[in-house]
């Protein structure tokens, strides 16, 4: 056996497996270790008195004695749990009945060390194991020589060996226990706890090697893949959320080439270096391969979890020359596959003007959310049968500095990926009210409809900040109309209808905006508190042209007139397309045909001008 011998793992990791324990790597300085032999004087006449020691042992029934002996000890009020002290009592019996080999060789020190390392994790208090086994080795000398005539006249030297022996054990393991806690908290510093991964900090160090050793012609890349974090993965318990983030990491892990390694980067995100590519193609490879691991749904306590994930990649030179630009680069990459849609993508230099002309816009929306910047522009919604206009629809607008005007929905994902969507929710509440007040001042009797998200539906207060706002503003609750898109609704069903529930007896209506897009499920139609039911404008728009579509949006007012909801068709833009939705029964109209989406001011403006007349069609 080479001196010294290699680190031993301790607990190796199985990520699969249940029963796993803490990959913690431990050194054993055996320099160390010798240099305390010489100075206890553990000589070859001190070894051979140990032989004679474990002869007379194993004559006197040394090995069952010491155990009872142990047994009577009791250590269950200092380890952890009844297993703990079962494994404290089979160590302690598996090291004294194997005395008679004690040689103090490396192999022997080693086991004898991660035997005791293997108690401290347990539970077990250091101090109170280094009392137990001296008070046991001193009981040894007794149980050894008890039976033994003329034993005590015989024993001097003995017992000199075995003291030096208790000494000898004491230091080093006492030494082996310092090393452990040091060893716990560089593992802290350098491994997520969780998952058992290397971080993020190991990541960037193995890629700089792998930049800076890799051979010409080879290609050098990281991959970031990271999990859509939805409301099951928020809602569930830290121990099961720990299983199945160890069950991902095994799956990927068994996936990947002995040289390529794996890491942690944020929660539930991967970071995987692939050194030595023959060629670019195969990070596409690589990628590919690794979202097809999450096709099967993962298996645990007898139920299956499906996770999303999404990929990014940046491969050296072309995404950047040192490692931490190069992750940068696949977190980008991976960003902009989020954004449109695709479960992967490679980093292409271009991505950097997209992610700078993105940061200005998050600074910028961030600001006018500080410096209420933001507006609302309403959209009438006219009565199909009257033209009369009691609704309009509250849609976001914002221009940015440089004059280009935001999409709306662009700012909703940036004030989730800012971590702002309470803010720019209370925002929307508060502006809202205040807007149903001032038509309150100017005599118009209108509802208004602003539109939730998913993320507002996981918000226990919003009820509360609802009720706030529309005390504050002295607002019946009835004048505010909630929309929400049908996959919002059903994203975390079961907490999504107690916030449904509480706005609802709140007073609010609530609508499901955008049906026949999502998953047009008819159960969730009965189970949710709706009032009204919006149809998307995709079959709206083209009902002068298409039987079809025609035959669609008469079967979904249909539906809702079965489940007593009221109906709005969004998307009207000729004469023809209003009137056929009047004769199949719709109450409201909305579209481009009556007004595009306008100013506050000039809205108001815009009912006065029509009030007590048909509405008439736009300029």
């Amino acid at each position: 056996m080479e001196w010294p011998p290699e680190r031993t793992e301790l607990f190796p990791e199985d990520a699969d497996n249940p029963a796993e324990r803490e990959a913690l790597q431990i050194v054993v300085d055996f320099e160390a270790v010798q240099a305390r032999l010489a100075e206890f004087s553990i000589d070859d006449g001190t070894r051979a008195a140990l032989r004679v020691f474990a002869e007379l042992a194993d004559v006197s029934g040394f090995v069952s004695r010491l155990r009872e002996d142990w047994r009577a000890l009791d250590p269950s009020e200092v380890a952890e749990d009844e297993k703990g002290c079962a494994l404290v009592y089979a160590a302690f019996s598996e090291l004294f009945s194997q005395f008679p080999h004690w040689d103090f060789s490396p192999r022997w020190l080693n086991a004898l060390t991660s035997a005791w390392l293997e108690l401290i994790a347990a539970g077990v208090p250091a101090d109170w194991l280094l009392g137990a086994a001296n008070r046991m080795l001193d009981r040894s000398l007794a149980l050894a020589f008890g039976d033994q005539p003329g034993g005590a006249r015989r024993s001097v030297d003995l017992v000199r060996a075995v003291n030096k022996v208790v000494l000898f054990l004491c230091a080093i393991l006492g030494e082996a226990a310092a090393g452990y806690r040091e060893s716990l908290h560089v593992h802290a510093e350098e491994f997520d706890e969780r998952s058992g991964l290397p971080n993020l900090r190991q990541a960037i160090a193995v890629l700089d090697k792998a930049v800076t050793e890799g051979k010409p012609g080879e290609h050098v890349a990281v991959v970031v893949l990271r999990i859509e974090v939805g409301p099951v993965l928020l809602r569930m318990p830290a121990a099961l959320s720990r299983r199945l983030l160890r069950q991902m990491v095994g799956r990927v892990h068994r996936a990947l080439r002995p040289r390529d390694t794996l890491y942690l980067g944020a929660e539930w995100e991967l970071v995987v270096v692939l050194p030595a590519l023959a060629n670019a193609p195969h990070v596409t490879l690589a990628m590919t391969r690794l979202l097809h691991l999450f096709d099967a749904a993962f298996p645990i306590l007898g139920r299956e979890y499906r996770l999303t994930p999404v990929a990014g990649a940046a491969l050296f030179p072309e995404g950047g020359r040192d490692a931490e630009t190069l992750l940068q680069g696949a977190r980008l990459a991976l960003h902009e596959a989020q954004r449109n849609g695709e479960r992967s993508e490679i980093f292409r230099p271009e991505m950097d003007h997209s992610a700078a002309r993105y940061a200005a816009i998050e600074q910028g929306f961030l600001q006018a959310l500080r410096d209420d910047r933001l507006e609302l522009y309403l959209q009438p919604q006219v009565d199909a049968s009257t033209g009369a206009c009691m609704h309009a629809e509250a849609l976001l607008r914002w221009q940015h500095a440089a004059g280009e005007t935001v999409a709306p929905q662009f700012i909703v994902e940036i004030a989730e990926e800012a971590g702002v969507s309470p803010q720019f929710s209370r925002w929307l509440v508060t502006r809202a009210a205040r807007t149903l007040a001032e038509f309150a001042l100017e005599g118009i009797p209108l509802r208004l409809s602003i539109n939730l998200t998913a993320n507002d539906l996981r918000d226990e207060e919003l009820p509360d900040m609802i009720e706030q706002a529309l005390t504050i503003w002295n607002v019946p609750a009835d004048r505010l109309t909630l929309e929400l898109t049908e996959s919002a609704m059903i994203s975390d069903e079961q907490h999504s209808l107690g916030i449904l529930y509480r706005l609802r007896d709140l007073g609010c209506r609530l609508a499901v905006d955008d049906f026949g897009t999502g998953y047009s499920s008819m159960a969730y139609l009965r189970q949710l508190p709706l009032n009204e039911l919006k149809i998307d404008q995709l079959f709206v728009r083209r009902m002068d042209e298409s039987p079809q579509d025609r035959e669609i949006v008469r079967s979904m007012i249909q539906l809702a007139q079965g489940l007593r909801l009221e109906v709005v068709a969004e998307g009207v833009e000729t004469k023809g397309t209003w009137t056929l939705l009047s004769e199949y029964g719709c109450q409201r109209v909305q579209g481009y045909y009556f007004s595009k989406p306008i100013a506050v001011t000039d809205f108001v403006r815009w009912w006065h001008e029509r009030r007590g007349e048909l509405v008439r069609p736009a300029d």
